[in-house]
């Protein structure tokens, strides 16, 4: 119940304290109580931004609101919002701010309406499907909202509704629809684009695989649907590598993949290796027991680093015994692993689209994707890898350091979260 809600909210509140850490409420908290503190401050900013627009109004929250009123009531304000797209609910936004605008910015109270109905990109039927969903809606509404209509000589458009047992069925259904409308269209001359909404982004890629089943050039948008296609997924894997020793996941990925196509009884001989090294120092020698005992206490990984251990066999005569648990054809291919990788280490410096250039080709990538079309045409598979390189520069425009780590760490937390589920920002 509330009383559960509410201690929650008070044991957050008292851990942020602990820790020394804020939220986005926090500041925006914060931001109010010097407005409210420091007069000179609103005078400021109302001076600075005489004539204020608040777009998206239904995803305000009331402290946002009050933010906003203390430093914008009785000025020229507007706000725009439809409270049928309210969608921030579970962060304190409400739509009812917008019933509650003329209260909290106008003197009097009072505050002119106008309403934007016109729909100037959908045809008839597909406003008709819209409207008959926001019907349920209209009662709860803080504001009027009446029905979208359509722009003048709209067509009137098909709308077709189906429901398969499985993603994968559903994919296919798509991607043969899309496939038959291509085809109608382009028999009539026409060119067709289209686009494949998600709620979330863990299905793009297997809706992917049909359009390139059926043949239909695509590009995934978006950083975490990229982050799930097999050639940014290389790429990713190969940043890993040479920035962190620890990453032993990513590199059995690229050692096992088609680059190096190590067997298991060599990736198996990499991580006993490995094992070993780490239970050794520099000179071979074993550690002392008090040395591995206070190894072991201090977290150290008893399991070593592939990466090293790989770095180690570049090293290393073919007669070395350490070496007799590899196949032949595996030490070679191990050493050019580890060459590359190395010559990645010493390129780390360069601009971050240069290097994934350069991981692209060390990783013959291109050679790959023509090769197999299991992933998908190469020209689609090329242009998911130049999106890729877009989100980055998008990274790097905004991140003062420009380092690998933090870029690491930026795509780390766009493979945790979905993308699509609303954000705090």
């Amino acid at each position: 119940g509330l009383g559960v809600l509410t201690g929650l909210a008070r044991e957050y509140d008292r851990q942020k304290r602990r820790r020394g850490v804020i939220d986005f409420s926090d500041q925006v908290a914060g931001a109010l109580r010097i407005v409210r503190g420091h007069p000179a401050v609103a005078a400021e900013l109302r001076e600075r931004y005489r004539v204020v627009l608040l777009d998206e109004y239904q995803d305000t929250s009331v402290v946002q609101t009050d933010l906003l009123a203390e430093l914008f009531a009785s000025t020229a304000v507007m706000a725009v919002g439809d409270p049928h797209q309210s969608i921030y609910g579970w962060r304190g936004a409400s739509a009812g701010n917008l019933g509650g605008f003329a209260a909290a910015f106008s003197s009097d109270g009072e505050a002119p309406t106008y309403s934007l109905l016109t729909s100037w990109r959908n045809s008839r039927r597909v406003l008709d499907a819209a409207n008959a969903l926001l019907k349920p809606l209209a009662s709860g509404s803080p504001v009027r909202v009446d029905a979208l209509q359509a722009r003048p000589g709209a067509p009137s458009g098909v709308v077709e509704a189906a429901f398969d047992l499985d993603v994968d069925a559903e994919a296919e259904r798509v991607a043969s629809w899309f496939s038959r409308v291509r085809a109608d269209r382009a028999a009539a001359g026409d060119s067709t684009t289209g686009a494949v909404l998600f709620r979330a982004k863990k299905h793009m890629v297997r809706f992917a695989d049909a359009l390139s089943r059926h043949g239909i050039p695509h590009r995934i948008l978006g950083l975490g649907g990229l982050l799930s296609t097999p050639e940014v997924v290389d790429v990713v894997s190969a940043l890993r590598v040479i920035s962190d020793p620890r990453a032993g996941s990513a590199l059995i990925r690229l050692l096992a993949g088609p680059r190096w196509s190590i067997g298991l009884a060599d990736l198996r001989a990499l991580a006993a290796l490995s094992r070993r090294l780490a239970r050794h120092d520099s000179a071979l020698q074993a550690l002392s027991p008090d040395v591995a005992d206070r190894m072991r206490r201090s977290g150290g990984d008893e399991g070593g680093s592939l990466i090293d251990a790989l770095d180690w066999v570049l090293r290393q005569p073919d007669d070395h015994g350490w070496l007799d648990g590899f196949t032949g054809a595996g030490r070679e291919r191990l050493r050019d692993a580890a060459a590359v990788f190395a010559g990645l280490r010493r390129a780390v410096g360069m601009p971050v689209p240069d290097l994934v250039r350069l991981i692209e080709i060390e990783l013959r990538l291109d050679i790959e994707l023509s090769a197999n079309e299991t992933r998908g045409p190469a020209r689609i598979a090329g242009d998911q890898l130049r999106a890729f390189v877009d989100e980055l520069q998008g990274f790097l425009a905004t991140d003062d350091s420009g380092s690998l780590t933090a870029l690491l760490a930026w795509l780390d937390r766009a493979e945790r979260l979905d993308e699509f589920a609303p954000r705090t920002e």
